[in-house]
């Protein structure tokens, strides 16, 4: 399965990232700051660190991070399988608009991860007629 997270700041990466690596998969990230894609790039990983130092910290390998506006991040989206969003309400229409134009053309799982109310409402006003995406929120 393809998985990519739409949104690489500190939930997308330090929960979200983390436990999907601990499942041994390692999500396509794409974002909007072009300052932590060139970050991420040029790092090639991140590290997450836990309270109370219960745990050692993770350094987590990223092997691909796109911007927004890069058209790999609409082949990233059409590729996917699963797309895990976590972007800040405010963001959710525009991400919807972001997944809607990459087309994708088979079944696809949404998970958002935000706080607020109803965020897979809020994106999924743009998926209007699209019966294969399944939106979820955690």
């Amino acid at each position: 399965m393809n998985y990519t997270m739409i949104g690489a700041g500190k939930t997308g990466r330090g929960f979200l990232g983390r436990l999907l690596f601990e499942e041994g998969i390692l999500p396509t990230y794409i974002d909007a700051s072009k300052t932590l894609v060139n970050e991420l790039t040029a790092k090639g990983c991140f590290t997450v660190e836990f309270f109370g130092g219960e745990r050692q910290a993770l350094s987590i390998p990223v092997q691909q991070v796109f911007h927004t506006e890069d058209p790999r991040a609409k082949q990233a989206i059409t590729d996917a399988d699963v797309i895990l969003v976590s972007v800040g309400a405010g963001n959710l229409e525009a991400v919807g608009r972001l997944i809607k134009a990459a087309s994708p053309s088979k079944d696809l799982l949404i998970i958002t991860a935000e706080n607020a109310i109803d965020p897979a409402k809020k994106l999924g006003y743009s998926f209007a007629g699209k019966e294969r995406i399944c939106k979820s929120e955690t």
